[in-house]
């Protein structure tokens, strides 16, 4: 729903991924890849977005490069917690910003999912070269345990998961609580978290809706 909401409204988009995962460098995972200094990648991005210097270190350019006249931030889980973050540190980087699966509270920070095991000991391919410190959960029931509440488990969902998940590192999990519940007080753009009632560990069952 909020991705249709930003593309019906917005002429261009684009999308990033946290540091470190998928086809990106692997840097250090317990100094490089942190949530402050994702906070910080997010506002070079966008800057770059703004200027139209985005694409400019791609190397087979395949589209026109434009200018991002105004910047809506739509990011999920970690993803929300980073883009808060860049609100309360750059509250003008952003025009706007749409935030799902958002934490609650820090209270689930403290739990750490379960199943965690080196990247590189995984039986997918796609992880063997990964150093020290990236972590991916083990097996679907772990991938369950942790997203998809009892009752509202669509089989297929978690089957198309497990084979594409992607890994995450022990310095992003030991930091997010240091940038997570930081009031933004300067940011006056609008803001919409569009919680779910199908995700276990981020949002309550009883969660609702609001803008």
């Amino acid at each position: 729903m909020a991705v249709d909401l930003v593309k019906r409204n917005f002429s261009r988009t684009w999308f990033s991924k946290p540091n470190g995962t998928d086809r990106s460098e692997k840097p250090d995972a317990y100094e490089i890849v942190q949530g402050p200094t994702q906070i910080e990648i997010l506002n070079q991005l966008i800057a770059l977005a703004r200027s139209g210097r985005l694409g400019l270190s791609v190397k087979q350019q395949q589209c026109t490069l434009t200018n991002f006249n105004k910047t809506v931030a739509l990011r999920h889980l970690i993803g929300s917690i980073v883009t808060s973050g860049l609100l309360t540190r750059h509250p003008s980087a952003a025009n706007g910003a749409v935030l799902t699966g958002f934490l609650l509270s820090t209270k689930t920070l403290n739990t750490q999912p379960p199943g965690l095991i080196l990247a590189r000991s995984d039986s997918n391919q796609r992880f063997q070269n990964l150093p020290n410190g990236y972590l991916v959960q083990a097996t679907q029931g772990d991938i369950h345990h942790d997203f998809f509440l009892s009752g509202n488990l669509e089989l297929n969902v978690l089957d198309y998961t497990f084979p594409v998940k992607d890994s995450s590192t022990v310095g992003e999990r030991v930091g997010l609580p240091v940038i997570t519940g930081v009031p933004a007080p300067n940011d006056t753009n609008t803001l919409l978290k569009a919680l779910s009632k199908r995700k276990k560990l981020v949002d309550q069952p009883s969660a609702k809706h609001w803008p």
